[in-house]
């Protein structure tokens, strides 16, 4: 009986296969390249450092190039490129007694809907993001959608039930594995370090002057988090983290540095 649950496995066991061949091929990766790794148990999962009751389907978890090809056990927004919202529009009944095919644009518009309420934990817990990606995934039809700090993208249907379908999608996956961090969604210039003794961000900016005036040389400083994370979907996404110039003095911040960017021009 073709229920939601197949499509789960069926989606984890398409994205390891191409992880598995894409490391056989790719000898000699980029410095910036990763792994994009599903969810192992199935679905209707809570993240690890999620602090809101939602289940989540699927997702793509970013892993280094060096990590072994399988599926993460206890994935966290934190560590989330995307979101994946699975959906039947054909709905069947338990028994397979009765079938009733559901309308597709309405069941699309709820997956959209679904992926932008749990985008804004991605925000939350991952200092860092530019913009976010979430795939909805509806019977064989897949559509990648790129959350942006003013609108959503999204792109036309793949349906990977056809062998140009499955290119693009494959396409899709080895060019946000090989791709640069900023095209994934990062900030470069802010980092995460985790070791066992300590956790801290670095932030790479130019410093403002007494005269209120940008220095050109960028420099380096040393923060445990920021006071004010951008938990929400949309606007300029300011941060701002107390900071120190040297990282042994990390726990006593004498600066403020603030990330936020304007909006697109019009016709830029």
């Amino acid at each position: 009986m073709p229920v939601e649950k197949h499509l789960y496995s069926a989606f984890h066991d398409l994205v390891l296969f191409v992880m598995r061949c894409l490391k056989g091929i790719v000898l000699d990766p980029p410095e910036e390249c990763c792994l994009l790794l599903p969810y192992s148990k199935g679905s209707n999962f809570r993240q690890a450092d999620s602090n809101e009751s939602d289940k989540l389907d699927q997702v793509l978890v970013v892993r280094g190039w060096d990590s072994s090809v399988a599926g993460v056990a206890q994935p966290k927004y934190a560590d989330t490129l995307a979101v994946v919202e699975v959906k039947r529009v054909e709905k069947v009944s338990f028994d397979g007694s009765s079938r009733a095919v559901r309308d597709g644009g309405a069941v699309l518009q709820k997956t959209r809907q679904q992926l932008v309420r749990y985008n804004r934990q991605i925000y939350e817990h991952k200092h860092n993001r530019m913009f976010t990606w979430g795939l909805t995934v509806c019977d064989s039809l897949v559509r990648a959608c790129l959350f942006g700090p003013d609108r959503v993208l999204s792109s036309e249907d793949i349906d990977v039930a056809t062998p140009d379908g499955r290119r693009v999608f494959v396409r899709l996956l080895v060019n946000l594995c090989l791709c640069e961090e900023s095209r994934r969604g990062y900030i470069p210039t802010i980092r995460q370090h985790e070791n066992p003794d300590s956790r801290y961000w670095t932030i790479r900016c130019n410093r403002i002057n007494s005269n209120g005036e940008q220095e050109p040389e960028m420099a380096t400083f040393y923060s445990r988090g920021p006071a004010m994370a951008a938990d929400r979907n949309f606007g300029r996404h300011t941060r701002g983290f107390p900071a120190a110039e040297r990282l042994e003095d990390i726990d006593c911040p004498t600066l403020f540095a603030k990330v936020a960017w304007h909006y697109v021009e019009k016709g830029a």
